[in-house]
């Protein structure tokens, strides 16, 4: 039964959209139906009261929608995504929360172990996949066969940036998302008391850095940025000891990964795929260690994509175009998630869009010592609002899915246990 449990939970997180049928075959967007259904057929449950942050996303899709109509070159399509997304946003979360009604009453002792540990060894298999892969190159072709649209940015992408089970050739997003897997792992070592173990958490830990490498840089910096801070906050007892000795460890591991990689890259035929992939996540810090000056290709890049709207109406309601525009016809030249909601929903309509991120965010800061769930739905809502300024970050999928589930654990650990949201 508990590997049953985990396949939902690995299909929650990374469960791919057949994009060879269509966009609408999300396979997430489905298991979530299914179990908001089966969570919905029994009276004793309700919907979760946290959701009515997330209803403002309603109102807002159906005047973005209404404002689209005047754009001429709008088709149904558009317009179903734009009304959908609240939609697939809603039931994802009432699905996460079912997951967890699961799992809390079948494992009502362990629960928060277990759900954590099927979030951590579900990056892990998601990483499996994208390391063979890269090795591999018929099972990725054959996995892009039903999941990829056939559209790639570059021949680069395709053939040294791995997508997994994300339907695109991976990216900013996807690396981030693995990034989790390794940035949860304190959290499961309070829970984990056995010497063994704990190097094969350690173990998983570098097969999903491993991954990350073959996927995108954004995922390195947020293992580098925010794993001593999920160190420092999931430490219990003896804060500062603890923290220096688990940063002392994490410090060496880094340090020797990063020696073996460096040898690695200098020793590897420049015709090596493992060669190109690894330069292109790694390229800052080996051309640091080659010139001295340390340059991030993506930062710089970056700069150049502020930009603001100058027009009444685009500030005030947004432009349709910019919404409905893929990365490969887009008229905005520009990846920062905030930027892109600003011409696309207006000024007033971002702010709505990223409010319940913002609500949750502040409820879990209300109640950050009463619970470790507290801190972990802070540290990854921070991931995601702080992410979105590379590139569009908040709702998207897999990320969401693994927020939904950690979102779900502090609804009951607060809530439900006579904490109540409201006060």
């Amino acid at each position: 039964m508990i590997i049953f449990y985990f396949f939902l939970f690995f299909l929650f997180i990374f469960g791919p959209v057949f994009n060879t049928i269509g966009t609408w075959a999300d396979s997430i967007f489905f298991i979530s139906i299914l179990l908001s259904i089966y969570h919905l057929f029994n009276k004793k449950n309700s919907i979760p009261s946290y959701v009515n942050y997330f209803s403002v996303l309603i109102p807002l899709s159906i005047f973005t929608s209404l404002i689209a109509l005047f754009y001429p070159k709008i088709t149904f399509g558009d317009l179903f995504q734009i009304v959908f997304k609240p939609i697939r946003i809603i039931i994802t979360l009432i699905g996460a929360y079912s997951l967890f009604i699961l799992i809390h009453n079948k494992y009502a002792e362990k629960y928060i172990s277990i759900i954590l540990n099927f979030i951590f060894f579900s990056v892990v298999v998601h990483a499996i996949i994208m390391i063979f892969q890269f090795h591999v190159p018929s099972f990725k072709e054959f996995v892009y066969s039903y999941t990829n649209t056939g559209e790639y940015r570059s021949s680069f992408e395709y053939n040294y940036r791995m997508g997994g089970l994300s339907g695109g050739s991976g990216g900013a997003v996807l690396s981030v998302v693995q990034s989790i897997g390794i940035i949860i792992l304190p959290f499961l070592l309070n829970v984990v008391f056995t010497k063994y173990i704990k190097y094969l958490y350690f173990t998983c830990a570098l097969i999903i850095f491993y991954s990350i490498l073959l996927c995108g840089r954004s995922g390195i910096w947020s293992t580098l940025i925010f794993l001593p801070f999920s160190i420092l906050l999931a430490s219990k007892s003896n804060i500062f000891i603890k923290s220096f000795n688990l940063i002392r460890i994490i410090v060496l591991i880094c340090i020797i990964l990063f020696l073996i990689i460096n040898l690695f890259n200098s020793e590897l035929d420049e015709s090596n795929p493992v060669f190109y992939a690894f330069n292109r996540s790694l390229d800052s810090f080996l051309n640091y260690n080659e010139t001295g000056v340390f340059e991030d290709q993506t930062m710089n890049t970056l700069k150049t994509h502020i930009l603001l709207p100058s027009d009444i109406k685009t500030i005030l309601i947004g432009d349709t175009e910019v919404i409905v525009n893929s990365q490969f016809e887009r008229s905005l030249n520009s990846d920062i998630g905030y930027i892109r909601n600003i011409w696309g929903l207006g000024l007033f309509g971002t702010i709505l869009y990223i409010l319940p991120m913002l609500k949750i965010s502040s409820l879990s800061l209300k109640f950050f010592f009463y619970s470790n769930i507290s801190k972990l739905l802070l540290l990854i809502s921070f991931i995601t609002l702080f992410f979105h300024f590379k590139e569009r970050y908040i709702y998207t999928r897999m990320l969401f899915s693994i927020y939904s589930l950690i979102l779900a654990l502090f609804f009951f650990e607060v809530y439900m246990k006579k904490k109540y949201l409201s006060k």
